[in-house]
């Protein structure tokens, strides 16, 4: 064993040659971290409606995924989360960033014509 394949297995990363990338093996048993954590902590249906969120809204699904991934990794989370624990997380998670929405009228003023004749039709 050469020295940099003795540091690679230290490393617990195998020693690759020139050119190589990662096979695609390799890289189905990677993935995306963010996926894995997810695929652990939801059930297929609440998986479903992230997903469902997803395609609505991607800022709001990432800032989702985050908060979850964030609960799990604090331990809130302890098994797999089936769609009405994900409904109820999303109500709370609604409920902290509720933005109440305000619409002002404000009619404008013609000179010259009578409130009386306005409401003959």
């Amino acid at each position: 064993m050469d020295p940099n394949q003795l540091q690679a297995a230290m490393a617990g990363q195998p020693k690759r040659g020139a050119g190589d990338g990662p096979s695609a093996a390799d890289q189905a048993l990677r993935g995306d971290p963010r996926n894995n954590i997810l695929s652990q902590i939801l059930d297929q249906s609440a998986r479903a409606r992230l997903n469902a969120i997803g395609s609505v809204d991607a800022a709001k699904l990432q800032k989702i995924e985050a908060m979850l991934i964030g609960m799990a990794q604090k331990g809130q989370i302890r098994h797999k989360m089936k769609e009405d624990e994900l409904k109820s997380v999303l109500d709370q998670i609604a409920e902290q960033t509720n933005q109440e929405t305000k619409v002002s009228y404000t009619r404008r003023k013609v000179f010259g014509s009578d409130s009386e004749d306005d409401d003959d039709y």
